[in-house]
């Protein structure tokens, strides 16, 4: 259904021109502000010349349909007989959307509006004032100014201004019921944005936006030295080729994870995994993890323990602690330094050391040793319980016999000096009597014959023998032997005997001869083939 509205301003001014054919309705309706009087005058298609009268109305015009009912087309028009000098609104409704006429001007004969089946066709400058609505189609190929509340309550298309097929088409149907949104323009020449549209947008501030880039790509601004301070801002720094964030009165330089890169300042990084860094503290302090009793074992990683003040590592089974220079401290385990100097130092001895060698023990009693060693020097330590010596009586030849006490590795060994402090013996009392008189030494090889309380040079080229007589089974002594020469263990490893060597006299048969004392061999290790 079209619907016009138009206004009364004067006497003798008519409405619109409404051809209605056979059959057809328009309904009239009037309000005025201001007393008068008004006809609805119709005219024959077939006589053009005069205007009769329908209806005449004093006052408003309720709702008033009018039907042709005869068998050809009529004009009607809704005529202002007198009123006052003032506005009056008017509208006509077309109830078959078929309102169809025009609107010459009279003096020079164009016709300025349409009206047919398919709207109403403007075609000059159209003024419009007041309230006004357009309910159909509605074509305006002049200049239109619309002043007051427009309401366009059908589609409304917007053609191109050089081409007319080119159009845009306003459509609210997706607003709340009842409600006038309003779209404010810019006092400016701009282009609309799109919410699906690929658009470049510049100059733009976005309050507390969110952006979904998903796999898109957010093109933040770049600067070859940037120079933001808003707090939040972000500039790409594209000579570092780093992301700049500005703080308030400076900017921030973001760190890249995969190349290298300085930072500096001071920075708390926590439970970070740090691959292959380059870490420079410069005069600043790193701070390492610390426990009172560290149990890492990755391999290379750093614990301080705080009980004992020392730094430990793992080494992928358990962890090894770090030498402090500065302070007093044991150090366990074999040790090999390289020129090393060290000023009141205490080298505690081991049981055993595999650069060295190791002990040999008796058939009965015990033999202990404690290995001291610096570089390649070494002190050996022998502590002897009832270390038993097995004695052979070879008659007017004396007695003989040998207990092994050390087995060094293959090499050269050179014997700096030895001490032998014997504090008691225990003999068997039969075949080595209470009295007996012989001679005891450390040598490389043991002794193999009886010599008459004598010891071979191989027998006795470590520790020099001691003679000895028994009082009562038993008696002490002490010996010092000075540097020897160098022994040659590269084919077959250098050992120590415990020597023994008794006269023809005392010596009554075969027996045992058991050594308490101390005995100390000094040392250096001359290296292998």
């Amino acid at each position: 259904m079209a619907s016009y509205t138009g206004t009364f301003s004067a006497a003798n001014t008519q409405s619109n021109a409404v051809l209605l054919k056979p059959g057809q309705s328009v309904t009239y309706s009037l309000t005025e502000s201001a007393p008068g009087t008004w006809s609805i005058v119709f005219q024959s298609s077939v006589n053009l010349q005069s205007w009769d009268t329908l209806a005449t109305y004093i006052d408003d015009i309720s709702a008033t349909t009018v039907t042709n009912d005869s068998k050809i087309d009529y004009h009607y028009h809704l005529r202002c007989n007198s009123i006052a000098v003032v506005t009056v609104d008017y509208s006509i409704a077309d109830a078959t959307g078929e309102i169809q006429g025009e609107i010459k001007n009279p003096q020079s004969g164009v016709t300025e509006i349409t009206f047919t089946d398919q709207g109403v066709t403007v075609n000059r400058n159209l003024t419009v004032t007041g309230t006004t609505a357009f309910t159909g189609g509605e074509t305006h190929s002049g200049a239109q100014t619309f002043t007051g509340t427009v309401s366009v309550l059908d589609t409304f298309t917007i053609g191109g201004t050089t081409d007319s097929t080119k159009k845009v088409r306003f459509e609210p149907d997706g607003n709340t019921t009842s409600t006038t949104r309003v779209i404010t323009v810019l006092d400016e020449n701009m282009t609309m944005v799109g919410l699906a549209s690929t658009q470049t947008l510049t100059n733009k501030t976005l309050t507390n936006p969110t952006l979904n880039a998903a796999a898109g790509v957010v093109v933040v601004p770049t600067s070859a030295s940037p120079a933001q301070t808003t707090e939040g801002s972000v500039v790409w720094d594209s000579d570092d080729d780093l992301l700049t964030v500005g703080d308030g009165s400076s900017r921030k330089t973001m760190v890249d994870v995969g190349s290298t890169q300085s930072i500096t300042g001071t920075k708390t990084l926590a439970t970070p995994v740090l691959t292959n860094p380059v870490v420079n503290a410069g005069s600043g302090t790193i701070v390492l993890p610390a426990s009172s009793s560290p149990a890492q074992t990755a391999e290379g990683s750093i614990v301080w323990d705080s009980d004992d003040d020392l730094l430990t590592v793992g080494d992928g089974s358990g962890r090894k602690t770090m030498v402090d220079l500065s302070s007093a401290q044991a150090v366990t385990g074999v040790k090999t330094m390289t020129t090393p100097v060290l000023t009141a130092a205490t080298v505690t001895a081991q049981a055993t050391d595999a650069t060295i060698g190791a002990k040999a023990d008796p058939a009965s009693g015990t033999t202990a040793v404690t290995i001291a060693k610096l570089g390649n020097f070494f002190v050996l330590t022998f502590t002897l319980t009832a270390a038993r010596i097995a004695v052979t009586d070879a008659g007017a030849a004396g007695a003989y016999g040998a207990t092994k006490i050390f087995d060094f590795v293959e090499g050269g060994v050179s014997f700096l000096g030895c001490r032998q402090n014997y504090t008691a013996y225990t003999a068997d009392g039969t075949g080595v009597p209470a009295d007996d008189e012989f001679v005891i030494g450390i040598g490389t090889t043991n002794i193999s014959a009886a010599a008459d309380a004598v010891l071979a040079a191989a027998n006795q080229n470590v520790g020099a023998s001691i003679a000895q007589t028994l009082v009562a089974g038993t008696t002490t002594g002490t010996g010092y032997t000075a540097a020897n020469s160098a022994f040659d263990g590269s084919g077959t490893a250098a050992d120590l005997y415990l020597n023994y060597s008794g006269d023809d006299v005392t010596t009554d048969g075969n027996g045992t001869l058991d050594v308490t004392g101390t005995i100390t061999v000094v040392g250096v290790l001359l290296g292998d083939d």
